[in-house]
């Protein structure tokens, strides 16, 4: 327990806070701080209060509270913007629980029973009265992919009650499973049968793409299957992959060093087992590479992030305009499963009618080209409901353009973070044509590819740009193609106005702009967001197309309509 006098002798002084009542006034129309009674709070004699606080936001007028319940609850933003797949999936212990429970590994619950005329065991038969009466009968193992497929499924054929019922429902039925089935990690029956075998096999050769080619090859995942005690934990999805599992109980394997090249010499001993002093030094390249990249490069997606951000800010949705009228297209070849996917919910334009693209026709639209209607070509200056289709129902939100950029920009982050958990490990990837790919996919490089090609675009036309950007984040990832589209059309510009909103627009060429300049000709205002203020003053006194964003209203005090 820290004494209040050795606090005091440190040159802070004590702010009594004791005798303060809190009281909760509705009536008030301005927000207010409050501390914790009984608890110290001090500051420097400068008064630089040294106590940690968190900020308590209450809404006051009724349409904000009424936003609140509409739009900021979990039960209303049930799908993922990005892809429109389910937001709060359920992940490990309720994974492995109702794996478990439908997989016949909870003995008393391996009794025979009839569901919808269905004979299946008793686990199975209780997931089962968990999904919606008029659900089809589930009568196999669910993992983690099986109950993600299930719930995407639902929350697009079933209304909100329904799913927000299922989902605690199959969250309890989840943990629950998991007190049946009590898994625990033991060392010892970490060691498998036939590593050692496998082993010698694996590096025998003098050949390095002979041991390359062994070791991804699909036999050594499945003796670890087969052998590895704690299957089920990868098995239901719950937790690891199996390269993890190789690692620690049959090779360390294949590493990369700190450029990102595969170590000729492999790691023949696994983490179970321990390295020994040389292996141990090779590993760390990889190693720190992965820490190095989590510390260099989190603030290059960061800063992506706010560069979109900043781009796209004024590019909102008109929730009342369905249709602008234009028939101009942007010419789409559909060339592969993930993007037809991701042009669910559009439109496109076959012989001057309009037809909506969904999870039941699109696949029709493999290896076509199509004529999409887009966000590029929207004569509108707040994107139609057609031009952007039918994901805004989705979104609770018209500002489409900032959802696009936080959409790309989590992305980054997010895999940036993830480079540290790969621990070096070389990824040994197959091709179509069962040959290891020996090009180490790296995350970083991808992340630069993407701040280079959103800043320097070396005379490429739109469908250039969108074919590279889908690319590149789609290989680690799922995104709609609206999101590009929309981060696009907000860099099209032609002189000081936006391409897309000129008459006689396809007279003109349009010039890409970076996402660092394009601010500044949006707003003077926004344009201080980065560099050259005193000139963004300037170009802001001279120029007289008086042009107000979102940030000038929000900086001004003005009403956001």
């Amino acid at each position: 327990m820290i004494e209040k006098q050795n606090l005091l002798n440190t040159g802070l002084k004590l702010i009594p806070v004791n005798e303060i009542t809190i009281e909760k006034d509705l009536n008030k129309k301005i927000g207010y701080d409050f501390t914790v009674e009984d608890f110290y709070t001090f500051c420097t004699h400068d008064g630089i209060f040294v106590q940690d606080s968190m900020a308590v936001h209450i809404p006051i007028s009724e349409i904000t509270k009424q936003e609140i319940k509409d739009k900021f609850l979990v039960t209303k933003n049930l799908f993922n913007p990005s892809d429109t797949s389910i937001s709060v999936p359920p992940s490990q212990d309720i994974i492995l629980g109702i794996y478990a429970l439908t997989s016949g590994k909870i003995k008393e619950f391996n009794i025979e029973k009839e569901y919808k005329g269905v004979k299946m065991l008793k686990g199975m038969y209780d997931f089962n009265k968990e999904l919606p009466e008029d659900y089809k009968v589930i009568n196999y193992p669910i993992g983690k992919k099986e109950l993600i497929k299930i719930l995407n499924d639902l929350i697009h054929l079933y209304p909100e009650d329904i799913i927000v019922r299922t989902l605690d429902n199959i969250k309890n039925i989840g943990f629950t499973s998991a007190t049946f089935f009590g898994p625990t990690l033991s060392l010892d029956l970490c060691y498998i049968e036939g590593a050692e075998e496998l082993k010698n096999y694996l590096y025998e050769s003098d050949d390095l793409m002979e041991m390359i080619n062994r070791s991804a090859d699909d036999s050594v995942t499945e003796l670890l299957k087969n052998n590895f005690e704690y299957a089920y934990y990868v098995d239901s999805g719950a937790r690891g992959n199996w390269d993890q599992v190789k690692q620690i109980v049959l090779t360390r394997g294949f590493i990369s060093n700190s450029r990102g090249e595969i170590i000729p010499k492999p790691i023949k001993n696994s983490l179970i087992s321990g390295l020994n002093e040389k292996e141990f030094f090779h590993s760390t390249y990889g190693e720190r590479k992965g820490l190095l990249d989590v510390a260099l490069n989190t603030g290059l997606a960061g800063y992506l992030s706010r560069k979109l951000i900043f781009s796209c800010v004024n590019q909102e949705l008109d929730l009342d305009l369905e249709d602008c009228g234009t028939m101009d297209t942007v010419n789409f070849m559909v060339d592969s499963v993930r993007k037809a996917q991701m042009l669910i919910y559009r439109y496109h334009v076959v012989d001057g009618e309009i037809f909506e693209i969904t999870k039941e026709n699109c696949m029709e639209l493999l290896n076509k080209v199509i004529h999409l209607r887009s966000p590029i070509k929207c004569t509108s200056e707040k994107l139609c409901k057609t031009c952007y289709g039918k994901l805004h129902k989705y979104l609770n939100s018209r500002y489409v353009g900032v959802i696009a950029a936080q959409t790309l920009g989590e992305v980054g982050t997010q895999l940036t973070l993830r480079t540290f958990h790969l621990s070096g490990s070389a990824n040994l990837r197959k091709t179509k044509d069962g040959k290891v790919n020996l090009e180490q996919t790296d995350i970083i490089s991808d992340l630069k590819k993407v701040v280079t090609l959103l800043h320097h675009f070396e005379g490429k036309t739109y469908n250039e740009i969108l074919s590279d950007l889908f690319k590149l984040y789609n290989e680690n990832t799922a995104i709609h193609y609206i999101h590009f589209e929309c981060v696009i059309s907000q860099l099209m510009w032609y002189q000081n106005f936006k391409w897309r909103l000129m008459k006689n627009r396809d007279n003109f060429e349009p010039s890409y702009h970076s996402i660092q300049t394009v601010p500044k000709f949006e707003s003077w205002l926004l344009a201080l967001a980065f560099s050259s203020p005193k000139q963004s003053i300037l170009n802001g006194l001279v120029d007289k197309r008086n042009y107000e964003g979102i940030i000038d209203k929000i900086l001004l005090g003005k009403r956001l309509n």
